[in-house]
């Protein structure tokens, strides 16, 4: 089978197989695994990291909001995610 048609086959192009080919041809089953688990972990910690960032911008909002120049009384609201819980402050 040609090129043309094993590309057709998978669905991909042939500049495609020819980036994977420069990028994989000479890396082994074993080291393809282990960058595969290095992808995953490094996915992870973003995600982790993006968490973390998020949690810190709500506590920083809340504390602006909750401590306003005004001096107006602010009311708790709780906003549910996935994960964590929100405690964000509305002016009554």
């Amino acid at each position: 089978m040609k090129l043309k048609g094993i590309c057709r086959k998978y669905g991909i192009g042939g500049s495609i197989y020819y980036s994977w080919k420069a990028k994989y041809g000479g890396v082994s089953v074993s080291e393809l695994k282990r960058m595969k688990e290095l992808e995953a972990e490094n996915t992870w910690l973003k995600r982790m990291y993006a968490d973390l960032v998020l949690e810190n911008r709500a506590e920083v909002y809340n504390d602006q909001r909750y401590h306003n120049a005004r001096g107006k009384l602010l009311s708790p609201v709780c906003l549910c995610g996935e994960k964590y819980r929100i405690r964000c402050f509305i002016t009554v």
